[in-house]
């Protein structure tokens, strides 16, 4: 059986839904179908990562995944694409939330590390 573990990040600032995701792409892909069986969502797809927004009633979902194999590599690595893919959900949800961002924004470097922290606590780092 291909294994998917998957957490909700309590957003207290935005209240949106944000979840955090890891294990096989191809048991996170089934989930996703199910889960939004509209197929009304856009999946970016990278070498080791993926970033979803998905439509909910008022607001969007917002999922970073980590492929199981990224994770056998290097920490270093995926402790950087946690990060990257933190940072692409934190701009995505100031975006939504009419949030202006700016170069050097302490709104989006603070949210980014939040989202990015949560993650990491999450996979007990």
């Amino acid at each position: 059986m291909k294994k998917l573990v998957y957490f909700e990040i309590i957003d207290p600032v935005y209240k949106r839904f944000i979840y955090f995701a890891y294990g096989d792409p191809r048991a996170f892909e089934g989930f996703i179908r199910k889960k939004y069986s509209d197929k009304n969502y856009k999946l970016n797809d990278s070498a080791g990562a993926v970033s979803l927004t998905a439509p909910r009633k008022e607001f969007l979902d917002y999922w970073i995944f980590i492929k199981s194999e990224s994770l056998k590599g290097r920490k270093a690595f995926w402790i950087a694409m946690v990060s990257h893919e933190a940072l692409h959900t934190a701009v995505k949800i100031l975006r939504d939330a009419g949030v202006e961002q700016t170069e050097g924004s302490e709104e989006l470097t603070y949210y980014h590390e939040f989202i990015f922290r949560t993650c990491l606590e999450k996979l007990k780092v």
